[in-house]
């Protein structure tokens, strides 16, 4: 590999990279803000988390437009167009009056932050295709693992020295960066298609009525998604209130838990292949979940728990990027209509889980929420795993 090579392939790492933490950070940074952000605008607590549920929908909708968008018109000016609108949204959210009024530029800097999140996983199909696929989507599903619960410890440091405002105007900052980066990054898509469909935007539904093993790969990952956000919004309640952990003994272990989702999408590159990683991550997935419910069920040690909720992000970690792969390599002509369906589907899934996993006491809802969402995703891919089987021995004997 020349050095330019080697440069380049560095950058479109680091670059997609940036592009998949995008999302999560939109969302999330802002998070230790917010009570003070009310106080500031003068708004209730219900209206203030209206700002978080716009983002999050302006996310989902965002990949939905954008991904088909590009699968017509090319992966780089969708990207442009997106962050553009990203900057102009994260603008007014500094200068916001009213909390009204930052609610609706939260939907708006969602649409324009979904970009990012659903052309990283089209442009590296575009790039790569089987193994190399999987590794590189990877590493990818490292950041994706991290970004969710990396992103309030940083703004609650950014918080801590500078308000609410100056969260967003590091958001901005952060868009700046991308959009010119974008400028110095060459067209993937190699064959455009024309735009024959009048609503491309219903189009990409058809992926799942044409392609059943794609509709199952999507839910078994919607269901790792499940796990993920049902232990982003429940564990401060369960460590914390339920087991006495201290705010920065929390902060430690929240820390701790990032990493071994980080370590298992590398030691998901590990498996002979990426059916393979994802049949394993789930059963693990599903034991994990079943051992954080007898945690809570019997009120074992918080070491128990936090034991049994690690071992189930390790496997999230395992599936989050051959799922991914395996989803998308069906996909390659339609990759951007496929990767917004998984991302879309994925923060829906996320939106429904959070506040499922507050109810009860004792940690109920959080033990219902992780088995559930693990079993369905365990069905689904051994459902997905026995059509793939299946396809290649049609195709072997041909």
């Amino acid at each position: 590999m020349s050095e330019k090579t080697f440069a380049s392939a560095i950058f479109m790492v680091i670059f997609l990279a940036a592009l998949t933490a995008f999302g999560p950070f939109v969302t999330d940074f802002y998070l230790p803000a917010m009570p003070a952000q009310a106080k500031d605008l003068n708004a209730s607590a219900a209206l203030t988390q209206a700002g978080l549920s716009a983002s999050m929908w302006g996310l989902a909708i965002g990949q939905l437009i954008v991904g088909p968008l590009s699968d017509r018109k090319g992966r780089k000016v969708p990207l442009l167009c997106s962050l553009v609108v990203f900057c102009v949204a994260t603008v007014a959210c500094v200068f916001s009056p009213t909390m009204e009024f930052f609610v609706v530029a939260r939907f708006v800097q969602g649409l324009g932050g979904a970009g990012g999140i659903v052309l990283a996983k089209s442009i590296a199909t575009d790039l790569y295709s089987g193994r190399d696929l999987a590794k590189f989507l990877s590493i990818i599903g490292a950041v994706q693992g991290l970004a969710p619960v990396l992103a309030p410890i940083c703004g609650a440091l950014v918080n801590e020295y500078l308000n609410w405002r100056d969260i967003f105007v590091v958001l901005l900052a952060i868009g700046v960066v991308l959009l010119i980066s974008t400028l110095f990054f060459k067209e993937t898509l190699k064959s455009y298609r024309p735009n024959t469909a009048k609503f491309p935007f219903f189009s990409l539904f058809a992926l799942l009525k044409n392609d059943k093993t794609f509709a199952l790969l999507l839910v078994q990952q919607c269901a790792g998604f499940g796990l993920l956000f049902a232990y982003i919004s429940a564990s401060p309640f369960v460590y914390q209130e339920l087991f006495g952990l201290s705010p920065l003994t929390y902060s430690i272990v929240f820390g701790c838990n990032a990493i071994v989702i980080t370590i298992g999408t590398f030691v998901c590159q590990r498996f002979k292949s990426a059916l393979f990683s994802l049949k394993i991550g789930s059963i693990g997935m599903l034991l994990g979940a079943s051992l954080i419910a007898a945690s809570l069920y019997w009120q074992a040690s918080v070491w128990f728990l936090e034991a049994a909720v690690a071992f189930s992000l390790l496997n999230l970690g395992l599936t989050i990027p051959s799922g991914t792969s395996l989803a998308l390599d069906r996909q390659r002509e339609r990759a951007g209509s496929a990767a917004a369906l998984l991302g879309a589907l994925g923060f829906v899934a996320g939106g429904i889980v959070a506040p499922l996993s507050g109810l009860g006491t004792g940690g109920a809802g959080f033990a219902a929420v992780t088995v559930i969402s693990t079993a369905i995703g365990i069905v689904a891919a051994f459902c997905a795993a026995q059509k793939l089987c299946l396809e290649e021995r049609s195709v072997m004997s041909k």
